[in-house]
Formats: structure tokens, C-alpha cells, sequence
């Protein structure tokens, strides 16, 4: 569902791009720093290549004529939605797409390496295909824009290392394990290096983030060279950066690692519980050749919001919204990253907690503070109690309370009970056959028809019952549907109308027809539904 922010709109001039205000119903309030840098390739890059290109070369890349947003992606980076939700009043981003963390990589060798030297409209020598995309040429303009500058309340996160491993070669199959530990190593000693680097020049907080799990990307999961070796590499990369941002932390430097592995890994094992209905290998565009560029026919019709990835290695705007809404809790609360066996586990903490619970039959309570929980896979037990969560089933059959306050409830796939509590909270059916309780407050009730979301086009049975208060059922159904049920309102009533679609409304004051997910999008200011949306589970 495109509930997104607005996109935002490249500055004609600087090239630069200038955000929309964050909304007082997502913007985190935990954040402590005012400004925010990001440095990386091109899952952060807000828009900066596309300039630069645009600049030198009669097709600017990534190519508008594919459908990207000037950015990798058909929308936003997550950068620009993390960079909101926390609420920084300035975001400076130096992420430039192409980039590698080891090494020089100019314009010119991009153009060259590319063989699209041909698109260029100035010559070979001139001086601004001199112009060094890498890491350490990032952080010299970073330190040189800033010079003279206070940068202890500046927030930086490093995010690069993937196009190092996408460019590696092997000298020889049998020399691809060997070779490629020992680049890991050197691409994680030169991100460490970069943040003691930040850290000596005054900046606040160093944030390294791990890169995503190998089987993340489509373009790797289909080569049989790499895809054996991707997801051990990447583990060791990510768990030497974690014990070196351990290291640095003992050393006194407010370095924070956040697991981006984790979140992966969660999208990849239940797809569907962050809106992916289209099969995940199937990308948008196959080839982005700027001559004649090829869009997949797979998915033709399939709404892009439910769509993983734009290209064999570039999420789309969805998945770039989950990654930047967990990125933000990260810096602003306490992360819990379970595993696939089943557990029972209190979280006490005041903070406001992020549970990846993992596979396996989970008990989880969470207590105070505003949390934000993921039961995935199997049947999980999940009681809110205190503040305003999000909480989210996941596949298989999940029992949900909200507790106390204003919570948004989404039971995914599975036959899920769910049950709001005390406070006004949103209760979102998914597939399989739910029952659902508002309980006290003025509860809304999403229900989707089952073939908007992923489903086959039967209707499950669903039970929602209000409670005290006002409460209302909001149905997002299919032209065609809506029509049948509003004649069988009018013929039958509403009652009838309802259980063609294999509902039971009970004490619910309002029952509300759209026809487009995005019609939704008036409901946001409630609970947390703006901030749910933002990772894909309404």
C-alpha cells in the first residue's frame, strides 16, 4: 500500500534532495543527535550519481526511463526514511551509488567499466569524471564541508562493502572461499578504520551497519558461483564488524552496530508478512541497459508496493521502507533478535523495544514502552501491556494483545486471534481465518480482500467484534466486490452483505467500502498505523 511520504524532490540546482518534515504520528522522539549523515553506495544514495551523471553524459543513471526515482529504487532510500522518522533536523547524505569501500573508483572508471563511454557528453579528460565515489573520498568531502564545525551532535552510519563482493573475482573457483575471507577482511578493517577515523574528527555517534544477508538479493541467489559462499562470507563480515564496533565501544566511542542482516533475513524466511505477494525472485526491471531497458512481464499488473526488488540487487521503495524503519528504532530503542527455536522471554525494559522473534512457538511480553514486534514464523503468544505497540504475527497461528494502550495489531497468514485492550487500537486481518476484538476504546478493523494481499481469491471466515465505544470495520475490496456487496446491502442488508464475505461483525458501529489500499491512508494518525505502514503491514 503506497501510504509513503511524499517523495521527495531533487533540488535542480545542488541535485541534492530536500525531505519532507517528518509527521508528528512517526517521528521518533529518542533520537538525541540534530543531525544526520549517512555514508554509502547505492542502497543509500538519495539522488547523488543521478546528478552527477546528468552532469556529464546525455543518460543519466540510474535510467528515469526504467522507472527509477533517481535513486536505485522506485521511490526513497532508506536513509530518507530513517532520516525522518528520527526527526534530525539536517540529513547530509554522501552515499554515491557504484561505491566500494577498498580503493579509488572514479567517473571515469564507472563510464569505462560500464563500456558506456559513448553516453558521455564531455571528453574523457575532463575534470569532473575525476570525482572518487569510494568511502574514503566520501568522508574527505564529509570533513571538508564541516571543517571548523561542532560535529559532536552528528549521528553518522556507515553502510558499504557490497560492491567490493559483487566486483570480486576469484583467480580461480577453487581460490573462492580463501580469496573472499580475505577480502572480508580487509573491507571490515577499512570500515572500522573509517569510523575511528569519524570518532577522532568529533563526530557523536558512529553507526555501522552490517550489510544484508547474502540471500537477500535475487542477483545473488541466482548465481551458483557466488550463492553458495555469500551467506557464510557475509556472516563472518557482519559478526567481525559487531565484535569491532565492541572494540570501539571499550575504547570510549558511542559506536552503535545495527543488525540490517537480522531484518533481512526476516523479509527473505516470510515475505508476505511486509506486503510481498509477488513471487521474491522476480524483479521489475532485468536489464537496465540505457538503449533499450527490459521490464519484466512476470509483473505486469502486480502493484510495485508489492514488489521486493526493483532490480537483481536494488530493493524496491516497500523494502527500503522496512530497512529504514528498523534502522531508526535501532538507534532509539533496545533490539532483541531471536533465533528458530521457540522461547519464552519478558522484555521489562522502559525503552522502547525492536523483537525480531524468529522462528519457533515464541511467548513474548512486552512491557512498557513503545514496541515494535515481529513474531514470524510458527504459532506465537505476543501481550503487549504497557505503551503503544506494533505487533505483528507473521506467518502461522498467532494470539495478539494490545494491552493497555493504543496499539495497531496485524495477524498475518494463519488463523490469528487477536485483541486489542484498553486504549484505541487497529486490529489488521490478513490472510487465513481471524478473530478479532477491539475491547475497550474506538477501535478501527482493517480487512482486506484476500486477493489484493497474496491470497487465491476465497474468502476465509473472519469474526470482528467492537466492544466500548465507537468502533469500525474499514474493508478494502476489489471494484467487482464492492458493487455485489453494496447491491446485497441494499437488497439483504448489511448483515447478508457481510457474510458473502465470510464475516461476522458484531457490536461495530460503522462498516466503511474502499476500493483502493490507499484509501486507508485517513486512518493514519491513529495508534501507530502511519509508522505500521512504513513497514509494508497495512
Amino acid at each position: 500500500m503506497q501510504h509513503r511520504p511524499p517523495r521527495a524532490k531533487l533540488d535542480a540546482t545542488t541535485g541534492k534532495t530536500r525531505h519532507s518534515p517528518p509527521t508528528e504520528d512517526t517521528q521518533l522522539m529518542s533520537f538525541a543527535f540534530s543531525t544526520k549523515v549517512f555514508f554509502g553506495d547505492s542502497l543509500t544514495d538519495d539522488g547523488t550519481l543521478f546528478s552527477l551523471t546528468s552532469d556529464v553524459a546525455s543518460v543519466a543513471v540510474p535510467l528515469e526511463a526504467a522507472g527509477y526515482n533517481q535513486r536505485f529504487t522506485n521511490g526513497l532510500v532508506f536513509a530518507e526514511y530513517s532520516s525522518d522518522l528520527l526527526g534530525a533536523s539536517e540529513t547530509l547524505n554522501f552515499g554515491i551509488g557504484a561505491a566500494r569501500m577498498l580503493g579509488e573508483l572514479t567517473l571515469r572508471d564507472l563510464a569505462e567499466n560500464a563500456g558506456v563511454t559513448e553516453f558521455l557528453t564531455v571528453p574523457l579528460e575532463d575534470p569532473r569524471l575525476d570525482l572518487d565515489i569510494n568511502l574514503s573520498a566520501q568522508l574527505d568531502r564529509y570533513l571538508a564541508d564541516t571543517a571548523g564545525q561542532d560535529r559532536a551532535d552528528s549521528s553518522a552510519t556507515l553502510f558499504i562493502g557490497a560492491n567490493d563482493y559483487l566486483n570480486f573475482a576469484p583467480s580461480s573457483p577453487d581460490r573462492i572461499v580463501i580469496e573472499g575471507l580475505a577480502l572480508m577482511v580487509q573491507i571490515t578493517d577499512a570500515t572500522l578504520d573509517a569510523a575511528q577515523r569519524l570518532a577522532d574528527e568529533g563526530v557523536g555517534q558512529i553507526v555501522i551497519n552490517s550489510l544484508p544477508s547474502g540471500d537477500f538479493f535475487p542477483g545473488v541467489r541466482a548465481d551458483p558461483l557466488l550463492a553458495p559462499v555469500a551467506d557464510i562470507v557475509l556472516s563472518l563480515h557482519n559478526t567481525r564488524l559487531e565484535r569491532g564496533v565492541e572494540a570501539l565501544q571499550e575504547a570510549g566511542i558511542n559506536a552503535v552496530y545495527v543488525d540490517i542482516e537480522a531484518i533481512t533475513s526476516t523479509i527473505v524466511d516470510d515475505p508476505l508478512n511486509f506486503g510481498i505477494t509477488a513471487p521474491y525472485d522476480e524483479v521489475k526491471v532485468l536489464d537496465d541497459d540505457p538503449t533499450d531497458p527490459v521490464i519484466n512481464p512476470a509483473l505486469d499488473g502486480v502493484p510495485l508496493d508489492q514488489v521486493a526488488f526493483f532490480d537483481p540487487v536494488h530493493p524496491t521503495d516497500t523494502v527500503h521502507g522496512v530497512l529504514g524503519s528498523f534502522h531508526a528504532a535501532a538507534l532509539t530503542g533496545t533490539v532483541t533478535i531471536g533465533n528458530d527455536r521457540s522461547s519464552i522471554r519478558t522484555l521489562r525494559s522502559e525503552e522502547d523495544d525492536l523483537v525480531l522473534a524468529g522462528g519457533g512457538r515464541d511467548v513474548l511480553g512486552l512491557l512498557d514502552g513503545d514496541d515494535i514486534a515481529f513474531g514470524e514464523g510458527d504459532d506465537d503468544f505476543i501481550f503487549g501491556a504497557l505503551g503503544r505497540d506494533i505487533i505483528s504475527g507473521g506467518a502461522d497461528d498467532d494470539v495478539l494483545f494490545g494491552g493497555a494502550d493504543d496499539d495497531v495489531l496485524v495477524g498475518g497468514t494463519g488463523d490469528d486471534v487477536t485483541r486489542g485492550g484498553l486504549g484505541d487500537d487497529v486490529l489488521i486481518d490478513g490472510l487465513g481465518s481471524d478473530f478479532a476484538v477491539g475491547g475497550g476504546g474506538n477501535d478501527l478493523f482493517i480487512f482486506r480482500e484476500a486477493s489484493l494481499i497474496g491470497g487465491d481469491g476465497t474468502f476465509d471466515e473472519n469474526t470482528f467484534r467492537g466492544g466500548a465505544g465507537f468502533d469500525t470495520l474499514a474493508m478494502v475490496l476489489t471494484e467487482e466486490t464492492a458493487e455485489a456487496f453494496a447491491l446485497t446491502s441494499a437488497t439483504e442488508g448489511q448483515a447478508q452483505a457481510l457474510s458473502a464475505l465470510g464475516i461476522t461483525a458484531e457490536r461495530i458501529e460503522d462498516v466503511r467500502v474502499f476500493t483502493d489500499l490507499a484509501e486507508l491512508n485517513q486512518f493514519n494518525d491513529l495508534a501507530r498505523l502511519g509508522e505500521a505502514d512504513l513497514w509494508a503491514l497495512v
